[in-house]
């Protein structure tokens, strides 16, 4: 069943199969990702921003373009939605420097592990 908390071994199991998964991609090793960190203090006041206009959060995979800073590398992407539809509404300063008149942004920019 989804959104429930699950086991530390099940939590281990996955990734360490996930991790083993990458290890055997046939991809430089630089662009390799077996997890994205957020310091919890900016995280949790982007979830408190986001509840305000979305009644979900969608966890996207992505992959960095070859003209950012870290080019072909994994990432992860919290997109707020609200009814379905990425949410809109206004956005406060913060870690990506304001919402920028397309809806509320979605959060990026983790630490790309190792």
């Amino acid at each position: 069943m989804a959104g429930r908390p699950i086991s530390i071994t099940q939590a281990h199991e996955m990734t360490r199969l996930y991790v083993d998964h990458v290890r055997n991609l046939p991809v430089h090793p630089v662009k390799k990702t077996q997890y994205v960190s957020f310091t919890l203090s900016d995280l949790m006041n982007y979830l408190r921003q986001a509840e305000k206009n979305a009644d979900e959060i969608r966890i996207y995979l992505g992959v960095h373009s070859e003209s950012s800073q870290n080019p072909g590398r994994l990432t992860t992407i919290l997109w707020p939605y609200k009814d379905g539809e990425p949410a809109a509404g206004a956005y406060v300063e913060g870690k990506d420097g304001g919402g920028g008149g397309e809806g509320f942004p979605p959060y990026d920019e983790g630490s790309g592990n190792p």
